[in-house]
């Protein structure tokens, strides 16, 4: 999968992030959605930056953000505006919702598989004690096995920080497929059954990986829980 961002701030029209550059990487794409199923499915092209450089959208420009001198061996850094991009297309939204972000490696001129979708919340998220991103869609209707690693065809949800108790909920129906989830694609999956959740305690979450136990979509409800930046 392609590298995954490092947000340094969250402000009104202000978005920071910066890459940690690896070896043979060239260019970074990046993609977004307003839903997590829609980010899922195929996201909107953004904008594109080169590898060790640093990347300004028109609004970042305009108010001359960003514009200090800082070291950047070895970064790429990017600060935009989700305004700028937001009339691209109906799928993108404005800066006061949430975003779903995907970057894809450029290596030796061809685009890597993407990475997860990165989970950006609007700006007022930022500006609380404490946060929760709720987050809902389907896990796609492919066979994950319990006790095995994810099929690498799973949905991959990174958070912006590590979440200390996360809920997940199974839609289904009595009936219905299992939800499928773990927290490390080094790990096995677990089942929810349908009509059914389950939580986690005192953790340090930062990836969700969803899936289905059987060839049907699973809806699913996520709620994380975290503390402030």
């Amino acid at each position: 999968m392609s590298t995954l961002p490092r947000l340094i701030s969250r402000y009104s029209n202000r978005v920071e992030f910066v890459f940690r550059d690896l070896a043979g990487v060239t260019r970074y794409r990046i993609s977004g959605h307003k839903t997590l199923n829609g980010a899922y499915a195929g996201t909107v092209n953004m904008f594109t930056v080169n590898a060790g450089t640093s990347f300004r959208s028109p609004t970042i420009t305009a108010n001359g953000w960003g514009l200090i001198d800082e070291c950047s061996r070895g970064l790429t850094r990017v600060m935009f505006s989700p305004d700028d991009y937001s009339g691209l297309s109906a799928n993108l939204p404005t800066d006061n919702f949430a975003l779903y972000l995907r970057v894809e490696d450029e290596v030796g001129g061809v685009w890597q598989p993407p990475s997860p979708i990165y989970v950006l919340p609007p700006e007022s998220f930022f500006t609380t004690k404490s946060q929760t991103v709720t987050l809902a869609g389907n896990a796609p209707g492919i066979t994950a096995i319990a006790g095995e690693p994810p099929p690498s065809t799973s949905l991959f949800v990174a958070l912006p920080k590590t979440a200390s108790v996360v809920e997940a909920n199974n839609l289904n129906a009595g009936g219905g497929a299992n939800l499928m989830v773990c927290f490390n694609e080094g790990m096995g999956m677990a089942p929810i059954i349908p009509s059914s959740e389950s939580t986690t305690f005192d953790d340090a979450v930062r990836m969700i990986i969803l899936a289905s136990s059987s060839g049907v979509v699973t809806p699913f409800a996520l709620f994380c829980s975290m503390d402030k930046f």
